[in-house]
């Protein structure tokens, strides 16, 4: 079983230098458009069944204190990613008083690295640069004989995407923006990836993500987990939607813009990404 302690907090201007690295990606100019190579990030929806390419990974067993079957659930079970890719993985335990996982790769050696974000509950996975077939296992505290896995695919074929928008810059922040946080898409996209920052979170817990285009037609809510960002616990608000949306203008929409990052830098806007699918 390998457990990787959480890195040492990097200060903030660290995470706006590396904010490419954070994200998986290198980023070019293109047209208005920020081009990268970076993770798939195609997947969102929370699932709860147990890959059966997994020998190690079981979906749910009964504890001595209780008939009610123990379950793990993982936000994503069969994730590809690029050589060097990185993603975000959140797991929650039903049936438990102890709600607390351990997490484990299969493979236990050369199957990449996984830290803890300031919960045992969620990771970030950084994939091996070998490409091939690798789990990563998180099993219930309370009853080891729970578990679930996500299988995880390493490929150089892995799909490409595209920062979209982006408005970080490496100047200090305030929160509560003044400007609505929007970008403009010309044609049907693909999204796979959207974060927020917030950097004076406190103790205020992780929340939704949501798009709300022009029309008011709105995408989302999507529940967020929460990554290390800058050095601060649940800095980096981060989902997956897996959504496709239309042409327009479309409004972020976070449940917690008191603690939403911003400055001059961003014009008063709340500090965001989004990735889509790369257009053919």
């Amino acid at each position: 079983m390998t457990r990787v302690q959480a890195r040492t907090p990097r200060p903030w201007p660290a995470l706006l230098l590396g904010l490419a690295a954070l994200t998986g990606c290198t980023t070019t100019v293109d047209l208005g458009q920020l081009s990268t190579t970076g993770p798939d990030t195609s997947t969102g929806d929370t699932l709860d069944a147990t890959d059966a390419s997994a020998p190690t990974s079981t979906g749910a067993s009964t504890t001595a204190s209780t008939d009610t079957p123990v379950t793990v659930k993982i936000t994503e079970t069969a994730v590809t990613l690029p050589p060097g890719g990185w993603r975000g993985f959140s797991a929650t335990v039903e049936n438990a008083s102890d709600s607390y996982v351990t997490w484990s790769l299969d493979p236990p050696a050369n199957s990449g690295v996984f830290v803890e974000q300031g919960s045992p509950r969620t990771v970030r996975y950084d994939a091996p640069a070998t490409p091939g077939t690798y789990h990563l296992i998180a099993t219930s505290d309370e009853d080891p004989t729970a578990s679930v896995a996500a299988t995880i695919t390493v490929s150089a074929s892995a799909p490409t995407v595209a920062t979209i928008f982006t408005n970080y810059n490496p100047d200090s922040v305030g929160s509560d923006p003044t400007a609505d946080t929007t970008f403009v898409v010309t044609e049907t996209r693909h999204i796979t990836y959207i974060d927020t920052y917030h950097y004076l979170i406190g103790n205020t817990p992780v929340g939704t993500i949501s798009l709300r285009h022009s029309d008011n037609t709105l995408y989302g809510p999507w529940q967020a987990m929460g990554l290390y960002g800058g050095g601060i616990i649940n800095g980096l608000w981060v989902c997956y939607p897996n959504v496709d949306i239309k042409p327009g203008t479309y409004t972020i929409v976070d449940s917690s813009p008191s603690t939403w990052s911003t400055n001059g830098g961003s014009g008063n806007q709340g500090f965001a990404q989004v990735d889509a699918l790369a257009l053919p």
